[in-house]
């Protein structure tokens, strides 16, 4: 664990937001807690869970197994190792529902209670359409959403859970969000790692960052990042000199800013840029190549397309038949390929078969100076969630054609959305990096955040119900709720999808100043091992 100097206490009846750049622990954290650490882990310090009476127990050393009648956990590792519901075996969704929950202790002889537990549960995160479905047999969204709410069916005393919503449906993103508001009601201890912030920081009370070996804790309404960018409705609130705990919720700033809203609307999306030199010309698709209705969509050389999608299996789905159709890289190759080799080796094959490409340098830019790497030759299996989709990424990008990128919002931290969009943004290579020029070619998007659509790309397709419903700019393919960013939502009825559009539209009816860093936040660190579940 990254943060091995760090003493926390995670609170009873408190949902506390995990968050950190990638790399810096917050999975280990989790799954320490959870007992499912892998093989040869060590973990320094203590894990204690504090009952109502009497001393604190220790779980140091306890498996998944053993920890199962109290603590839940969904973790997006455990997950793709099909650690969590590896004992499903051919149960049925139900079946496996209904036995976690009787195997919490939080229904612990109520076989009627636990019953009525997990099909409330399957209903809530939308998946009865497919409850009597084998486990095994499920679409990744499906999988997740059981792996999920297995973690908080029968009101276990501390939930675990980690990277979600970057594969979640947005029905069960909004399910699992209001189970686990009902277990810390009831006095469960949640904690929640996530680089998506906005949906966890809207529902939790107190937020932890891990920074280098530390780890600083505070109110949610009152945190100030240490090492990470700050989200983008905490730079519009600070920015317009609104109370700083209103970050935390789209509405309220919605609520507050309504009075104020100018009638004039500033122009939206990112700026458009002559391409340099562009190698290729307009790339045309048939619907029909991506299984789709609906008019050919047009990637033109210099743009930045965002294909919106309603799922993340869709969005999955369709990205592998875009990449086949504009001829771009592979990520399931990607994939592959880093699986059998280490970082070093799989770049350098890499860029022999996309000429003019520089992986590996493209890839130490996106994690950043900053970023901690294990000594030796980098393997995957060493990488965080964050780093293994940066090196897809990179490796997404080499060659000089149209690129097809995965939504890099789901593990990616901010500050590699960050460089990513400067990356592409550039009008020539990076320092030191002899890729193809970035402006000089099409990349396209595929995904279902749409605040990744705003921050990424100047136009946005949106495909619904396997047909193209837009293909129009960022903010009309957003006009839906469901689809709307969540700047968008707090500033409506601006159309805004950039905090710095929202600042020129308000500057003059608000009180504050410039949108200026702090450079000193008021969360302190602690110094003591161990971590306390109280």
């Amino acid at each position: 664990m990254a943060p091995g100097a760090a003493d926390l206490t995670f609170r009873r009846g408190a949902i506390t937001l995990l968050t950190g750049l990638s790399g810096a622990g917050t999975t280990a954290l989790c799954r320490s807690v959870a007992g499912t650490l892998p093989h040869g882990w060590r973990l320094a310090g203590d894990i204690r869970l504090a009952g109502t009476q009497g001393p604190a127990v220790s779980l140091r050393g306890l498996s998944a197994r053993d920890l199962a009648p109290v603590v839940g956990s969904a973790i997006a590792d455990d997950i793709r190792e099909q650690v969590v519901l590896r004992p499903a075996g051919l149960e049925t969704v139900r079946e496996v529902m209904v036995a976690r929950s009787r195997a919490c202790a939080g229904v612990a002889g109520t076989r009627h209670g636990a019953d009525e537990a997990a099909d409330a549960m399957i209903s809530q995160l939308g998946l009865a359409a497919v409850a009597d479905r084998p486990a095994w047999g499920l679409a990744q969204a499906s999988r997740w959403a059981l792996a999920a709410g297995a973690a908080v069916v029968g009101s276990p005393a501390v939930v675990v859970l980690d990277s979600l919503l970057g594969v979640l449906g947005h029905t069960a993103a909004a399910g699992l969000a209001r189970a686990v508001t009902a277990l810390a009601a009831r006095g469960a201890t949640v904690i929640w790692s996530e680089h998506r912030l906005a949906p966890v920081a809207a529902i939790a009370d107190d937020v932890v960052e891990l920074a280098g070996h530390d780890a600083y804790r505070s109110p949610i309404g009152a945190w100030q990042p240490r090492a990470q960018p700050r989200p983008a409705l905490m730079a519009l609130v600070d920015g317009l000199g609104l109370n700083h705990d209103l970050w935390t919720s789209p509405e309220r700033i919605n609520r507050e800013l309504a009075p104020r809203v100018r009638t004039a609307f500033p122009s939206a999306g990112a700026s458009r840029r002559t391409p340099v030199a562009p190698a290729h010309p307009a790339v045309r698709v048939d619907a029909a190549q991506l299984g789709l209705r609906g008019p050919s969509l047009e990637f033109n050389a210099g743009e930045h397309v965002g294909v919106l999608c309603a799922t993340p299996d869709e969005a999955r789905m369709l990205e592998g038949r875009l990449a086949r159709a504009l001829g771009a890289p592979r990520r399931v190759d990607a994939q592959s390929l880093l699986r059998r080799r280490p970082m070093a080796r799989a770049c350098a094959a890499w860029d022999e078969l996309h000429p003019g490409s520089q992986t590996m340098a493209l890839f130490a830019h996106l994690l950043g100076a900053a970023t901690r790497l294990p000594a030796g030759p980098l393997r995957v299996a060493s990488m965080s969630g964050g780093q293994r989709d940066a090196a897809t990424t990179a490796m997404a990008l080499a060659g000089t054609g149209p690129a097809v990128l995965a939504d890099p919002g789901a593990t990616m931290d901010a500050a590699m959305i960050g460089r990513l969009a400067d990356h592409l943004a550039a009008d020539s290579p990076l320092t030191g990096l002899a890729t193809t020029q970035p402006r000089a070619r099409a990349v396209v998007f595929v995904g279902d955040n749409p605040d990744v659509m705003a921050q990424l790309c100047e136009r946005t397709i949106e495909v619904r119900h396997g047909a193209i419903v837009q293909d129009v700019g960022v903010l009309a393919a957003q006009a839906e709720p469901r689809t709307r960013a969540t700047l968008a939502r707090a500033c409506a009825p601006l159309r805004v999808v950039q905090v710095s559009d929202a600042l020129v539209a308000l500057s003059g009816t608000t009180p504050g100043g410039p949108l200026v860093e702090q450079a000193e936040p008021g969360a302190t660190a602690s110094v003591r091992p161990g971590v306390d579940l109280a």
